[in-house]
């Protein structure tokens, strides 16, 4: 099993290489090169995204953000927020 797997790894490295992009996705901080040939598999068609927040999204990279409360006493009332 472990030999298959060696196998497997060496052939998603010798695919990821054959890519352009795969280099720059080595230069995100923590991206070695298994994850970036992950990445690569997982975005197929990058251009199908109209911006890169969809693109990061997609892939769970990004940001989320969660608030808890709507709503805030202001001047002794239970006011809604405004954003």
């Amino acid at each position: 099993m472990q030999r298959l797997r060696r196998l497997a790894r060496h052939d998603l490295l010798v695919e990821s290489r054959k890519h352009s992009i795969s280099d720059k996705l080595r230069q995100i901080p923590y991206v070695g090169p298994i994850p970036a040939a992950l990445l690569i598999t997982l975005l197929q068609i990058p251009h199908r995204f109209r911006t890169k927040r969809q693109l990061w999204a997609y892939n769970g990279l990004a940001l989320e953000i969660h608030t808890s409360g709507d709503y805030g006493y202001r001047e002794g009332q239970l006011r809604a927020r405004r954003n």
